[in-house]
């Protein structure tokens, strides 16, 4: 298995609820990826350009503990808003 940082931004522009992942430490071109209201995770950018196979390892991720991440995404940035 690879280190993986899931992180938030300070600054998210009111955009709706996503994690950001990075290979490592984190950086500001961090793959991105949408939660939904349903708890399904879709890739939203990867210009990182991670591999297709780490790509589903990490939604995997993301999906199993997309109740925490929302949770956390409202306790940090104190909204709660979907993609699409």
């Amino acid at each position: 298995m690879f280190s993986v940082s899931y992180l938030f931004w300070s600054n998210e522009n009111n955009e709706p609820i996503h994690v950001h992942a990075a290979m490592g430490s984190p950086r500001g071109n961090a793959t991105k990826f949408w939660i939904l209201a349903s708890g399904d995770v879709l890739l939203a950018d990867n210009t990182p350009n991670i591999s297709s196979k780490d790509i589903r390892l990490l939604k995997d991720f993301i999906r199993a503990n997309s109740k925490q991440i929302v949770a956390e995404w409202i306790a940090f940035h104190g909204y709660e808003k979907y993609y699409a």
